[in-house]
């Protein structure tokens, strides 16, 4: 069994409407994913959300890596963080905590990936 199968499961949600971050349980992200036309989130009714998983990886400076991460280093410059649902897993190994870093991700920063 790899490290990745033991990963902590956490998620980090993008508030699509207000532009920020937002802290929810895993099972408030699993029961709007079930048919809730939304959620609450810290500071109210959230109508437009993205969430994020974490891939179990930190990048070089000890970083958590979550899916739309936008990742520089080694023999890319920089790319995004995603599943890859051909291969079943996620598009970086775990070699990048040693080679990547965070500089940003898809939600604040996606000017990065042009």
């Amino acid at each position: 069994m790899n490290s990745l199968e033991n990963r902590e499961i956490k998620f980090r949600v993008w508030d699509k409407t207000h532009t920020r971050w937002i802290n929810l349980q895993r099972n408030q992200i699993v029961l709007s994913h079930l048919g809730l036309k939304g959620i609450y989130g810290g500071n109210g009714y959230v109508k437009e959300w993205e969430a994020s998983q974490y891939t179990g990886l930190k990048d070089k400076n000890g970083v958590e890596i979550y899916e739309g991460d936008i990742l520089k280093g080694g023999i890319f410059l920089e790319y995004e963080v995603k599943w890859d649902f051909e291969d079943g897993g996620w598009n970086i190994s775990s070699s990048v905590q040693h080679y990547y870093e965070v500089i940003g991700n898809i939600y604040e920063k996606p000017e990065l990936l042009k």
